[in-house]
């Protein structure tokens, strides 16, 4: 964690593991502008100045192979760099839509940076199932600047990091009263907008395609 106000330029972070977490403390401030490079830890993004301005709202994420962040509400920083390898990961409800939106200026996304989902596995209120029944697109990056790379360039995973194209699907277990009476298939799936205006940014993509 980084106390002291914190004006520098560029630096790397690499911690031990990959699971463990690097914030800066609000006493930090916001005047960086240079380039977080996550090569190993998890940045949190959620810390803000005693003015409530995120602490990298001047600065740059960027996330290389064995980085990682949370997207988990509404979060603005500067630029977000996706690396080949670097996670961006994003909480989803039970319904299947992302819990918030990270807003930047600038994004690039490199060929294999990787969207992760935490998608439920169960579902115990019938109503959300449904509330997913049809196909849904909902913002997880908005780019309010320039945006670089393809949808071909993303890898769709679960919360830890593991998948293999840009799609992912998602048996969840529908219950009632403590026994379970269906199976729901989700499909989820990845789409970077560019040259759109305000569509720039990634997107989220799904949708209840069956029940058994």
């Amino acid at each position: 964690e980084v106390l002291a106000t914190f004006t520098g330029s560029d630096f790397d972070v690499n911690l031990a593991k990959a699971a463990e977490k690097f914030t800066f403390a609000s006493t930090t401030g916001s005047a960086f502008t240079g380039i977080v490079d996550m090569k190993k830890g998890e940045y949190v993004l959620d810390v803000k100045d005693s003015g409530g301005t995120t602490i990298l709202a001047n600065g740059i994420l960027q996330l290389s192979d064995g980085g990682s962040t949370v997207v988990s509400k509404n979060i603005t920083i500067g630029n977000l760099n996706i690396n080949d390898g670097g996670l961006l990961r994003v909480e989803t409800s039970d319904d299947g839509s992302p819990k918030g939106v990270l807003t930047v200026t600038d994004l690039n996304v490199k060929n294999g940076a990787k969207v992760g989902l935490n998608v439920t596995t169960a579902i115990t209120d019938s109503s959300a199932l449904f509330l997913g029944s049809s196909s849904n697109e909902e913002q997880i990056v908005k780019s309010t600047g320039a945006v670089t790379g393809n949808t071909s360039d993303i890898v769709l995973v679960d919360f830890n990091g593991n998948g293999t194209t840009n799609k992912l699907d998602q048996v969840v277990q529908l219950s009632q009263n403590s026994t379970n009476v269906a199976e729901a298939y989700f499909n989820y799936e990845v789409n970077l907008y560019k040259n759109d205006g305000a569509k720039n940014g990634l997107y989220l993509s799904y949708g209840l395609s069956r029940i058994n």
